[in-house]
């Protein structure tokens, strides 16, 4: 990849080495860019930058064999790079979860604080094996997902800034927006849905201008979280998380997207296939979006176990795991009836990639009826019905309480009537913050 794209991590990282306390831990999917920005970060903010890249580099693991005493690791580390670790030395551990010992070693590294540490990795699994110390009370975490819309324009050139305050009078007054500006956002929207926010796809279609090369790519990706399967799950298990890793696209593009075991295996039952999909859940390649029998706060005390839903990390990925040719046919509004199960991963997205936990309502299992996202705010709780065409919010006006906001998300303009509030999906993403305010 040779663009260099803004990320709104970069804040946040910046925010923790102002305050840091403990060892910075950035833990999300494979290929979203985590290595590129913290090497960036690094470079940029300090005088020396050693990074240990424990794949690149498996041979760095034995630094941390003989034992962890901090000192020793740094004194190693400091005469191997040729580099005096001071206050200003930024030590990048990247790939940790593929040496137990240095994710140990953070314990004893932080409580020395010779120097500022961060480490990176996918963390696929690591925390189920016994014969590793996890570093309790010695991280600060911070989550990093794909890009995101608001990304995603940045990286197409838009200033989202002078966007955001052109539109911000039609958001506050819920009065339409120009509908030439809107179609055209709505466009993009679409295309970025197809590409999705993996960097180095996005950087294939900016650099290439291709789809092909484009979506080669996103199937590379999709074969190389097969491949982090086979290498990093436990034997027991690989086949079984294939498996669920597999089903997602007909799980969200059948009728009822509520995952069911039977599109897994025909004879699967939940005991024998929950490790599997907690796995992909906790390698960050998936959210869950738990069914909720009651809309009230808070919301986790009311989850209806057993009944939930499943959300790929990245919207472009689901989209090349259709087959079909379902990107092209997302882009020229050719897809069929159940596309809306694209759509519901596109918003999951969004509420996922701002700290929220997903949550769905469903009156009964026997009903037709539900509402899709359900999250909670400060203020109150959020319902949130996601549409892939311009038509009636008829559960939302059903379930929407004194205690709570509707908003449907459509392809069409921005408006208000029966007390939801109607906005594009593209809305919905750059405004997430003051939806979350309202």
């Amino acid at each position: 990849m040779h663009l260099q794209f803004k990320r709104k991590i970069y804040d946040e990282i910046s925010e923790w080495k102002r305050n840091q306390k403990h060892v910075l831990l950035v833990e999300g999917a494979r290929q979203i860019g985590k290595s590129e920005i913290i090497e960036r970060f690094g470079r940029e903010n300090y005088k020396n930058l050693i990074i240990l890249n424990f794949i690149k580099h498996p041979e760095l693991q034995e630094i941390f064999e003989f034992n962890l005493d901090p000192i020793r690791i740094l004194d190693d580390i400091g005469l191997l790079f040729q580099v005096k670790i001071d206050r200003d030395t930024l030590l990048f551990f990247d790939e940790i979860q593929e040496c137990g010992k240095a994710v140990a070693s953070l314990k004893f590294l932080d409580i020395e604080k010779k120097c500022d540490i961060i480490a990176s990795g996918s963390l696929m699994g690591i925390r189920k094996k016994e014969s590793i110390s996890w570093p309790v009370g010695h991280i600060e975490h911070l989550k990093m997902y794909p890009m995101d819309f608001e990304e995603f324009l940045w990286a197409n050139g838009i200033d989202t800034s002078d966007l955001k305050k052109s539109l911000t009078n039609s958001f506050n007054s819920k009065s339409q927006i120009s509908s030439v500006v809107n179609d055209k956002y709505l466009e993009i929207f679409k295309k970025y849905m197809t590409i999705g926010g993996m960097p180095e796809v996005v950087a294939i279609f900016l650099e290439e201008n291709d789809y092909g090369k484009t979506f080669k790519k996103q199937n590379d990706i999709v074969e190389d979280y097969y491949q982090d399967i086979a290498k990093y799950a436990p034997a027991s298990m690989k086949d079984k998380i294939r498996d669920c890793f597999a089903s997602i696209p007909h799980q969200l593009m059948k009728e009822n997207s509520k995952f069911q075991y039977k599109f897994v295996n025909k004879n699967a039952k939940s005991r024998e296939y929950i490790a599997s999909l907690n796995w992909l859940k906790d390698s960050n390649i998936i959210h869950y979006s738990y069914k909720i029998k009651k809309i009230d706060s808070p919301l986790s005390s009311y989850i209806d176990n057993g009944f939930f839903k499943v959300y790929l990390n990245d919207i472009g990925l689901l989209c090349s795991m259709i087959k079909g040719h379902a990107q092209m046919k997302l882009i020229n509004d050719l897809l069929g009836e159940n596309k809306g199960g694209i759509y519901e991963n596109a918003i999951a997205n969004i509420i996922v990639f701002n700290n929220k936990e997903l949550f769905y309502y469903k009156p009964n299992e026997n009903s037709s009826e539900d509402v899709d996202f359900v999250f909670e705010s400060e203020n109150n709780i959020k319902l949130i019905e996601v549409k892939s065409s311009n038509s009636k919010a008829l559960t939302l006006q059903k379930s929407v309480t004194e205690k709570s906001i509707a908003i449907k998300t459509n392809n069409g303009n921005i408006g208000f009537i029966n007390n939801i509030f109607t906005m594009p999906w593209y809305i919905f993403s750059l405004f997430f913050q003051e939806i979350n305010n309202l």
